[in-house]
């Protein structure tokens, strides 16, 4: 399912390069201002973006441990097969969960179209978003965030005391540290072997 979403998503890159050309276009907003306390400048549209980053992510814990839909997400994700026996239409599962990511997904993009640009290939953050949660640990939102945290701030680190050149690859190498010290991530559970 997983290499399917991804060949979509690379042909879709590619019918957009096609039409519209591979050029950086600005979003249609002003950026605004930097605040500057103490001479250091903070972004408002960072601020906003965090903002509402943590609220988004205050719904989706909502959603996801105080809801039936949320239940059934949780229990498929455990185990699909006992979760159909149990009542749960995996189909519906799988529904929500795809539209939800897609929300999710066009909230993200949005904010990195404003502080960036918009271009074709500006999806491939994403790849960052599956490294952070496989280092904090699958399945589990507060170690998805732990694990992003620590992303960020281990490429800030590189990029700033290193180089900007090599902050992917120290990520990818941070996740094969963390991959073979820690299988299951550094908040993840062992699920036991499944048959």
């Amino acid at each position: 399912m997983m290499i399917s979403a991804m060949g979509v998503n690379l042909a879709t890159v590619n019918i957009i390069n096609l039409i519209y050309g591979g050029v950086f276009r600005k979003f249609p907003i002003d950026t605004l201002q930097p605040i500057f306390i103490k001479g250091v400048s903070i972004g408002r549209m960072d601020l906003m973006a965090g903002g509402i980053s943590f609220g988004v992510l205050a719904l989706l814990w909502v959603f996801l441990y105080r809801t039936k839909w949320g239940l059934g997400i949780r229990a498929s994700s455990i185990d699909i097969l006992t979760a159909s026996l149990m009542g749960i239409n995996n189909n519906a599962v799988a529904m929500i969960v795809f539209a939800t990511t897609g929300v999710l997904s066009s909230v993200a993009g949005v904010f990195y179209g404003i502080k960036y640009a918009v271009f074709p290939m500006m999806g491939i953050v994403t790849i960052k978003a599956m490294i952070a949660s496989i280092v904090g640990g699958l399945g589990n939102l507060p170690a998805a965030i732990v694990g992003s945290m620590i992303l960020g701030i281990l490429e800030t680190m590189v990029s700033g005391y290193i180089s900007s050149t090599y902050r992917d690859l120290f990520s990818f190498m941070f996740l094969i540290i963390i991959l073979l010290f820690f299988p299951n991530g550094l908040m993840g559970k062992s699920s036991g072997e499944k048959l």
